[in-house]
């Protein structure tokens, strides 16, 4: 055996039974699927995911029960999880019973919703006993002028040339609140909230923020300065409330969680005060003066109607604030839809509680605060907001009589459930007014960055906005927000392929550098519009999208490359490919239809196990109950029934090649395909690059060499399909000079031909009649000659390509010689006591191509890897490196290697997560090489479910 390097890198993904879904950090991605890696782990992700990890031990395999806190971005993780979850593949689901089986998915759903939502909440809890006093330009004193709570006086705080200030920290104006003695207030409410008024005249621009006053410490604990005395939608009194999950420690940096006792001892708050455009302007802001009223300052538990099952337990209602880093994540609330319509009587009781809350909860500016990205909650409430609008239409529909009941909720006074709930649902789609949403600018979010950095979230917003409009019974209201809807789909429209080098996707980042996962976002969120608004500028962004998806739709046809997928996450495919090819097909849009068939033919054929997230929809249960399958009632139409639209994507034909284009549209680059003499593989030399794009060309043709001399095969042109000729057409080929006349056409015998070739040549394959036209070129790698045998395909068919390296892309191939480090021929892996992933298959530690991840779920001691070799093999060394994905991950730290004489050796690794650890194999002869992992360095997750190999070379010597 000569001298190979075996090459595997892959990540493990948490898995467990039972399972509650956690979607894992997408930070830790390598390249997958194409011969790129690229590292795009960012410190503001990373640390994202660190505040969302759970704390776990792990000495032995078991079941693991994984509480659900925090969701990365990252949904063909999501799609990779739904597969293993689902169990063995069953029958195929016949078409006249999908809307069945979605159906009875979407009602167990419900149930579980229900089951995880908190009942009840604690009383609040007045904060009498406390001190206040002014600092800077701020003066406070008791006042009989208003009085909110029936006691006969409140605080009249009085300001002086209150200054401008962006930051919220080292603000000198406060109004000093201390306790007679420290609070654990995570034990009394999930946040405190006082009321307040503010006479006329009183700058609109004065904010208030929420510094903790902790024990002992001199830490600085945050909660924004951002929310505003005078209401912006005019209510006054009002009603303020902070969120313990609001709370950040600026003193550590931005965004920093603050330790848990931070919450268990507070001795007093104080209240900053500033001037602040929000939206921010450039125009400054006059110094303020006046004064307004505070009262009733009380610690309130506001988390009733929750399906936050991490933050409320819901087996023990008592306990409140249970999850640490404490977060207000309001897209739990977006299952309430999915209660009201699939839940019956209890869900749509379930629903009102989950609608109350939102109530309660919902910002100043007309936002839901979630997932730490902001107290606004960025556009991520869009996503909670069309939810919402399409909870209120159901119930609308059904004459719920729980919408004419008058309530009182914060301060709302003698308003109906419906009238409530529009008002609000108003004010969320009116929370980035005025339109285009590229104008809206603040301390947290820039809308020109939203939309060239990840649009799905504005994009949900826009469709949010027109579903609100659909549940205004204003008519103004109504056309106000329709009117909002349309200069912001106005914008969607130019912003589409202003990244990625123009591209026709919405960018996920700089250059070339998309994210698939939440491209397949956008795909489904393009379908899910344009079935709501029926708006034809949906379609239009549907199609110009073809041109993309034809370059980055993988050999498979249900997934796309995640190769350069800017935070990791990998290959993608859909979460309802049935909707996805009714929409397209509505809108001429055939490559998406033709996506979407392929997704939905395979989930159906392959039930439960064939990808989407309707598996998943049977089992889902926290975050993702709420955050992911509210998709997937968009999915409910009948008809039509997808059907094969008999497009082909280039990378499904063997031979495939890409001209690369830079951002000023010139072609600085391509792609080739070698057929090399004796090559079971095609060697391909394709290289994503994130700072060009590429344009795929391919052939319906398989090519190989016997003789001297690699060819070159380069694709030119395809017209006709060869899926519609029909099987007793023989096609014809025909071949000449590359610059001279094709000879006479000859008929091909069984769609074959052998052509000798010494110089380079055009080929054409041909039936005239049918309108089919294959023409490419063959150009030999040296001198001598080769004959190249031509197969025409009629349908895809499984082949594999040898990619490769950068460094060999140019290297000259004139010896006929494979110019990439092959892997030891013949060898397997198998996985023991953890379990394979369709999307990143086993099968990528042997494709040849040392930059193809694979998956496998579990991590544990007890599990492990076994690679068995054709034959005997001398191992000189193993080379390993465990997973840099942060502190949360657990890696390897002790191994026992089998071999096949029975001998073993055990080896130790450093806690050194993404470097190389070689350890010296002294040749051992083996027909195997087992790795079994028998301790662990434990992360902070959930024990045995994180974890993974960034690196696992072996290094053959021969045999």
């Amino acid at each position: 055996m000569p001298l190979a390097l075996l090459q595997i890198i892959f990540v493990c993904i948490p898995i467990g039974n039972p399972i509650e879904y956690r979607e894992t950090v997408d930070e830790r991605s390598r390249a997958l699927g194409s011969p790129a890696v690229k590292n795009l782990r960012t410190r503001s992700n990373l640390e994202v995911f660190r505040m969302c990890s759970m704390r776990g031990v792990v000495r032995k395999r078991r079941s693991v029960r994984v509480p659900v806190e925090c969701f990365m971005k990252g949904v063909a993780m999501l799609i990779a999880v739904a597969a293993v979850l689902s169990g063995p593949a069953g029958a195929q689901v016949p078409w006249d019973e999908v809307l069945e089986v979605k159906t009875e998915s979407l009602e167990s759903a419900a149930q579980r919703a229900i089951g995880q939502q908190r009942v009840g909440h604690l009383p609040p809890h007045p904060v009498e006993a406390a001190t206040w006093s002014g600092a800077g330009g701020v003066e406070i004193g008791q006042s009989d002028e208003w009085d909110a709570t029936g006691d006969g006086w409140s605080y009249r705080v009085t300001v002086r040339d209150i200054p401008e200030n962006e930051h919220h920290i080292n603000i000198n104006d406060r109004i000093e609140i201390r306790f007679d003695e420290p609070m654990n207030v995570r034990e009394k409410g999930t946040g405190f909230a006082l009321w307040a008024n503010a006479p006329e005249g009183l700058s609109e621009h004065l904010r208030v923020g929420v510094h903790f006053k902790i024990e002992g410490r001199d830490d600085d604990p945050v909660i924004f300065s951002d929310t505003p005395i005078v209401h912006r939608f005019g209510d006054n009194p009002h009603l303020l409330y902070f969120d313990w999950g609001y709370v950040f420690d600026h003193s550590l940096g931005v965004f920093a969680v603050p330790p848990e006792e931070y919450f268990e001892s507070v001795e007093g708050i104080d209240l900053t005060l500033v001037q602040k455009h929000r939206p921010r302007r450039d125009d400054d802001i006059a110094p303020a003066s006046g004064h307004f009223y505070l009262d009733g300052l009380q610690l309130v538990d506001w988390g009733d109607g929750a399906y936050d099952n991490s933050r409320f337990d819901p087996d023990n209602p008592e306990v409140i604030n249970a999850a640490y880093p404490i977060v207000l994540q309001a897209r739990f609330q977006q299952v309430a839809v999915i209660a009201a319509k699939f839940g019956g009587e209890e869900g749509i009781e379930s629903a009102v509680r989950a609608l109350d809350m939102l109530a309660r909860n919902q910002s100043w500016d007309g936002s839901w605060p979630e997932m730490r990205t902001r107290m606004q909650g960025e556009y991520t409430h869009g996503m909670i907001l069309a939810d919402m609008a399409r909870a209120l239409r159901h119930m609308r529909a059904e004459g719920r009589a729980e919408l004419e009941e008058q309530v009182s909720i914060r301060h709302w006074e003698g308003m109906t459930r419906d009238e409530l709930y529009e008002e609000i649902i108003y004010r969320a789609a009116k929370s980035r007014s005025p339109a285009p949403l590229d104008t809206y600018d603040d301390s947290y979010q820039r809308g020109r960055g939203a939309m060239l950095g990840g649009s799905n979230r504005p994009m949900t917003f826009i469709l949010g906005q027109h579903l609100s409009a659909q549940v205004m019974t204003d008519e103004a209201r109504e056309a106000e927000l329709l009117e909002e809807y349309d200069i912001n789909m106005e914008m969607l429209l130019e912003y589409q392929g202003a990244t990625a080098e123009g591209w026709p996707i919405f960018g996920e980042g700089g250059g070339l550098s998309y994210d698939s996962g939440y491209t397949t976002d956008h795909i489904q969120i393009w379908a899910n519009a344009s079935r709501e608004t029926d708006d034809e500028r949906w379609g239009e962004i549907m199609r110009e999208f073809g041109k993309a998806l034809e370059s980055v739709m993988l050999p498979d046809g249900r997934r796309i490359d995640g190769t350069i997928s800017a935070r990791g996450g990998g290959d993608a495919s859909l979460k309802s490919g049935d909707i996805v090819f009714q929409e397209a097909l509505r809108h001429d849009a055939p490559e998406l239809a033709q996506f979407g068939y392929n997704v939905s033919k395979y989930c159906w054929e392959n039930w439960p196990r064939g990808g989407t997230v309707w598996p998943y929809t049977r089992s889902a249960r926290g975050y993702g109950l709420g955050a992911f399958l509210t998709w997937q009632p968009y999915d409910m139409d009948p008809e039509p029934e997808p059907v094969d639209q008999k497009v082909r994507f280039p990378r499904q034909w063997p031979v495939w090649t890409a001209e690369w284009y830079d951002a000023d549209g010139e072609h600085v680059q391509d792609s080739i395909i070698i057929a090399s003499p004796g090559g079971e593989r095609l060697i391909n030399t394709f290289e994503w690059a994130d700072d060009r794009s590429p344009l795929l060309s391919a052939v319906p043709i398989d090519a190989s060499v016997e003789g001297d001399v690699a060819l070159e095969i380069h694709p030119e042109l395809y017209e006709g399909n060869v899926l519609e000729l029909a099987d007793g057409i023989a096609p014809t080929i025909a071949f000449g000079p590359e610059d001279g006349e094709l000879g006479r056409p000859e008929e091909m015998t069984e769609d074959r031909a052998t052509i000798t070739v010494s110089e380079p040549v055009q080929v054409e394959i041909a039936a005239a009649d049918e309108g089919l036209r294959i023409r490419f070129r063959a150009v030999p790698r040296g001198e001598g000659a080769s004959e190249l045998a031509v197969r025409m395909l009629r349908e895809i068919e499984d082949y594999e390509h040898l990619f490769a390296d950068p460094e060999a892309a140019d290297v000259d191939l004139s010896e006929a010689g494979i110019n990439v480090a092959d892997p030891a021929i013949g060898t397997s892996v198998t996985p023991i006591e953890c379990w394979p992933n369709e999307n990143w298959p086993i099968e990528h530690a042997l494709d040849g191509n040392p930059n193809t991840n694979w998956v496998i779920g579990q991590f544990l001691p007890g599990s492990g890897l076994r690679f068995e070799f054709a034959e005997e093999a001398r191992l000189d060394e193993l080379v390993l490196g465990q997973g840099d994905y942060g502190d949360s991950w657990h890696r390897a730290r002790e191994i026992t290697l089998g071999f096949s004489d029975g001998a073993g050796k055990q080896i130790s690794l450093e806690n050194a997560p993404g470097e190389r650890q070689n350890f010296d194999l002294e040749g051992v002869r083996t027909e195997y090489l087992e790795l079994m992992i028998d301790e662990i360095y434990e992360g902070d997750d959930p024990p045995g479910n994180t974890g993974g190999w960034a690196i696992l070379e072996i290094i053959t010597g021969g045999n």
